[in-house]
């Protein structure tokens, strides 16, 4: 069997980092929200039970994160003051859009 859907996300990703200037790893979470469709294949039934792969698109928006000014600014290993900002990492080079293949078994 062969099954779309479409869904919306809310996620909570949360990260932990550490720096060579600072024993104690820097914690956060960056809050998000976006429209997702996903394709699910079952290739041994036409039923939507056993194997399945999945492949997903979705696009994220940062809705939020819980750092102080959402950044992060620290000192690096040679003495320079640098700022680490979660929006860039989560909405990447793709700007917030991400596709996914999973596999998996539903009962």
């Amino acid at each position: 069997g062969k099954y779309w859907d479409a869904r919306i996300d809310f996620k909570a990703h949360y990260s932990r980092l550490n720096f060579e200037s600072n024993p104690v790893p820097l914690t956060y979470t960056v809050y998000t929200v976006g429209p997702s469709i996903f394709y699910n294949w079952y290739p041994l039934t036409n039923d939507t039970k056993g194997f399945v792969v999945q492949l997903s698109a979705r696009y994220w928006f940062n809705v939020g994160d819980d750092l102080d000014n959402d950044n992060y600014t620290y000192t690096d290993s040679n003495g320079q003051s640098k700022v680490h900002d979660p929006k860039k990492y989560w909405d990447g080079s793709l700007g917030g859009f991400g596709m996914n293949v999973a596999l998996g078994y539903t009962f």
